[in-house]
């Protein structure tokens, strides 16, 4: 069996054999190899990996949820001020009714008067655009 130890002058694996002697130089390259060889495998893993967290994260961002994405858009005004009007931004009851859906997305978008957030902050073009995938993709809580 090889053991191996960290001399500290030189800061060079040096590997002795069992009965005794240092093994050369040349005896040490194909370790050097094969520990290059596992961190090039573990960086190529770690790659892929990371590929399908994309992939995972890419499908997981074209389902849009009430409770993840949409219901955070609302700021705790905005849900002060339209409840007296009978407009519930954070029921997802509400809001997963197509037409009550629609109401806000116009009220968002200015397509009815008066544009919200009244005196803004407006919503911005991918927030909207979220909003328009939330609806599109079957209003998913």
């Amino acid at each position: 069996m090889l053991t191996f130890r960290k001399d500290n002058r030189t800061q060079q694996l040096k590997g002795t054999i069992p009965n005794g002697r240092t093994r050369s130089r040349e005896a040490e390259r194909p370790q050097r190899k094969i520990a290059f060889s596992r961190a090039r495998y573990q960086l190529v893993r770690a790659e892929v990996n990371f590929g399908c967290q994309s992939r995972c994260m890419e499908k997981h961002m074209d389902e849009v949820s009430f409770e993840r994405d949409i219901k955070p858009l609302f700021r705790p005004i905005d849900l002060e001020h339209m409840e007296p009007m009978d407009v519930f931004l954070d029921d997802y009851d509400y809001m997963s009714d197509q037409g009550n859906a629609q109401n806000v997305h116009d009220w968002l978008t200015g397509a009815k008067e008066p544009q919200m957030p009244i005196g803004g902050p407006y919503w911005s073009k991918e927030q909207l655009d979220l909003f328009s995938r939330w609806m599109s993709g079957g209003y998913k809580k």
